[in-house]
């Protein structure tokens, strides 16, 4: 998968099992060592939702959770430096 910002390939950083999430049962986070960015992916728990989901979906919760990282170092680069 490739980074939505710079079009680099995005490396894998881990999965993590959600139990408290009713929709979703795994997070997978990946980053991007060219620009920075940090993508969140989340796993559907029940086939139905998986079947039910658009791509257009997909890449939404990839947007915002990349936007929502950029955010979030962007707040903390301003505090360390």
């Amino acid at each position: 998968m490739n980074c939505w910002h710079c079009k680099k390939e995005l490396i894998w950083g881990a999965d993590h099992d959600i139990e408290e999430n009713e929709e979703y049962r795994m997070e997978t986070n990946l980053s991007c060592h060219n620009c920075g960015s940090l993508v969140l992916v989340y796993y559907p728990r029940d086939k139905k939702i998986r079947k039910k989901m658009k791509r257009c979906d997909f890449f939404c919760y990839v947007a915002l959770g990349a936007f929502l990282m950029f955010q979030f170092l962007l707040f903390f680069s301003e505090r360390l430096f």
